[in-house]
């Protein structure tokens, strides 16, 4: 640490507070993370006089050797016209035996503590920066030589510096501060496996998922929690989101608002219509229909086509909802991921799964904590990589995330982001150097934005990683391998079963579908009536639907259909006479849906011989449609002439019709036989008589004469 002297008007400032410290015992501390000082309160509850506060702009994310570090900030509260403004640079940040150099930033987040000073502060007068109020930009030189410009602060080595930001009147008297981060670079940047400029690839992306959002009867059924997120997406999005951002939305949630009437859900289609549109349109990212155990259906053949059924359902209700083709590189429902399921997620087209922290089992322990949240963890022996979504950054954008009014400005936040990015990215810098280049890529994020994040900070956020540097900013940068720790890739495993038995819930879809495809197969051009029922059934496999819920789905799917088969009459069971060998059978079917249907026809008799065969498939056109029947009499008398329907698959059947037939016709086999049997008998009296009149003799007539 170099030495300085302190100046006076600091000592006094010190002193003062020390003594206010001792005075007022019952002083309100400012919460950890704050920008200014919490207002004090009197006794008796009454607010004392509004306090000053700094609120942060925008912060230089990264700053070369020779550099210029640029903080743009507003004073808002009571400022004396001499008010003097104070930044100082401490000692930069530095992993430890029991903290990663990402524990570090955090705890200077947290305690809102810069620790030791590197630099002696430099103070300036707030009157001539310009109007605090309004705005300044705060200039900090720098530069990374001693031999360099004396009027530049010397930073020596590359790194995480807190820097110090306060206002104090003339006397000393300290009236708000607060902390940013400068993150200096290394005097040559490292470069990746490629030979590409090494970086950690930031993904942002924004999530909303609920329940079954179709009633039973297909109507648009959004809870009110859901809305209220829907909502708060919407108006983020509608300020303009100045970059790349995924929408992770739940495909069957977009199916609701493109169904409903409702004016506050029609608005919000209108935004996500327009964000998917626009200039720097969004990526809408590729997911199950609902939110499925994918881990426990993958272990099953059938469980996996339904997988595959609920990707087809989402691809199809993206493109007509939105008009664009989800994108599904990056599978973001990793909370049911198993061992097995990887490699059904490389067939899905899947590069890279979000899977909580606490579902990775890091193999290296010296990969840890901060493994899973920033880095691209390999998933042997699939070719999948892993990165948990960073939820501790998802706090740093959330607007009120401490429950306090004193929450850090957008240009802070922003830049509290970046330096905790930033801290994954110099320990893999680092390593870089002494192992040529094996570390990259391999630092990649996932950062959700909370629902409801103020576009201020995402514009913060956007604006400090427009330029090329260490934090690329793109949904589409997913790292093909694993990054490495010491020359090692990083590997872990993730749980051996899914969260829950799809199993009931499977069979009740399989039996459903069974029918729906009955109907598709019956009716090919009732389109629109399979695609609701697809809908509604998709929905049951819903993780938190109830066994009852499901009941209801599916009984009024299978309603439906018993509806529809139901116009589709058989031929009456009518008496029907046959008087010749060869024959034609009218049968008279009835269909009263407004389009054509193919049944299968299978038809059987004992007496009759149908011709074509027993099995057939027609085409009934709407309205009255009469089928002939070929038929050839084997015998005569009386027989049933039975038929069974169903349709062409199988799934569905019709009533059964038993028709009776009388023939009063003989076959050629039998008219020959009764010829015979004729002659047969004419021969046979011929012979008997000629025989009985030889046995009697010549007969003597009257009057013959007589011997003596």
């Amino acid at each position: 640490m170099i030495a300085r002297s302190v100046p006076e008007h600091t000592v006094r400032r010190r002193i003062r507070l020390l003594l206010c410290a001792v005075a007022i015992s019952t002083a309100v501390v400012a919460p950890a993370g704050s920008l200014s000082a919490v207002p004090r309160q009197v006794a008796g509850g009454s607010a004392a006089a509004p306090s000053t506060s700094i609120v942060v702009t925008a912060v230089t994310p990264w700053v070369d050797p020779d550099g210029d570090f640029r903080i743009g900030m507003r004073v808002d509260g009571p400022l004396p016209v001499d008010a003097v403004l104070t930044t100082q640079i401490h000692q930069r940040l530095q992993a430890a035996r029991t903290t990663t150099l990402r524990g570090a930033v955090e705890r200077v987040i947290a305690s809102d503590d810069a620790g030791p000073p590197l630099q002696s502060p430099r103070d300036r007068t707030v009157a001539s920066l310009g109007d605090a109020a309004t705005g300044v930009v705060v200039d900090i030189p720098i530069r990374g030589t001693r031999s360099g410009d004396s009027e530049r602060v010397l930073l020596p080595n590359p790194g995480i510096h807190p820097v110090t930001v306060s206002v104090a009147d003339a006397a000393g008297t300290e009236l708000a501060s607060t902390i940013v981060f400068l993150n200096r670079l290394p005097d040559t940047m490292p470069v990746s496996r490629d030979g590409s400029p090494a970086a950690v690839s930031l993904s942002v992306y924004a999530l909303v998922d609920g329940p079954a959002a179709l009633r039973p009867s297909g109507q648009a059924d959004l809870d009110p929690a859901t809305r209220e997120q829907l909502s708060a997406l919407a108006s983020t999005l509608e300020s303009g989101v100045p970059g790349p951002i995924t929408l992770a939305v739940r495909p069957n949630l977009l199916d609701a608002l493109d169904r409903s009437e409702d004016p506050t859900d029609r608005n919000i289609l209108r935004v996500l219509r327009s964000a998917t549109s626009g200039s720097t349109p969004a990526t809408v990212a590729g997911m199950p229909y609902v939110d499925v155990d994918v881990g426990s259906l993958s272990e099953s053949a059938d469980g996996r086509g339904e997988v595959l059924r609920q990707i087809a359902l989402t691809n199809s209700t993206v493109q007509h909802v939105l008009g664009v083709e989800p994108v599904g590189t990056t599978w973001y429902d990793g909370d049911s991921v198993t061992e097995a399921s990887l490699p059904f997620l490389e067939v899905l087209g899947a590069r890279r799964a979000a899977i909580p922290a606490d579902d990775l089992r890091l193999h290296d322990p010296r990969s840890t904590p901060d493994g899973a949240r920033s880095l691209a963890v390999g998933l042997p022996p699939s070719t999948l990589t892993a990165t948990a979504p960073d939820e501790s950054l998802s706090r740093l954008l959330d607007e009120g995330a401490n429950g306090s009014d004193d929450e850090p400005g957008p240009g802070q936040r922003a830049n509290q982001v970046v330096a905790t990015l930033m801290a994954t990215w110099y320990p893999a810098a680092a390593e870089s150097g002494s192992a040529g280049g094996s570390e990259f890529p391999g630092p990649a994020t996932l950062l959700r934005t909370p629902v409801g994040t103020g576009p201020a900070v995402l514009a913060a956020l956007y604006a400090a990683l427009a330029d090329p540097g260490p934090i690329t900013l793109d949904p589409g940068a997913v790292p093909t391998a694993a990054a490495a720790v010491d020359g090692e890739p990083v590997t872990a495993q993730v749980p051996a079963d899914g969260p829950t038995d799809p199993g009931p819930a499977l069979r009740e879809v399989l039996d459903t579908r069974r029918s729906i495809d009955g109907y598709r197969s019956l009716a090919p051009s009732a389109t629109a009536e399979a695609a609701e029922w697809d809908r509604i059934d998709a929905q049951t496999l819903h993780v938190d639907m109830s066994a009852a819920d499901r009941d209801t789905y599916h009984r009024r799917i299978l309603a439906d259909i018993g509806v529809l088969v139901a116009q589709i009459e058989m031929p009456p069971e009518r008496q029907v006479l046959l008087t010749d060998r060869e024959a034609t059978i009218p049968l008279r079917f009835r269909n009263d849906l407004p389009y054509a249907v193919d049944v299968q026809l299978w038809i059987r008799s004992v007496r009759l011989d149908v011709g074509g065969g027993d099995r057939r498939i027609v085409t009934l056109r709407p309205g009255e449609n009469r089928v002939d029947l070929p038929v050839t009499v084997r015998a005569p008398g009386g027989t049933l002439l039975r038929i069974d329907a169903s349709s062409p698959d199988g799934a569905l059947a019709l009533p059964a019709v038993a028709i009776p037939v009388t023939s009063r016709t003989i076959s050629g086999v039998g008219a020959a036989l009764s010829v015979l049997s004729l002659l047969f008998l004419a021969g046979w009296w011929t012979v008997s008589i000629r025989r009985e009149r030889r046995r009697r003799g010549p007969e003597r007539g009257p009057g013959a004469a007589t011997d003596r």
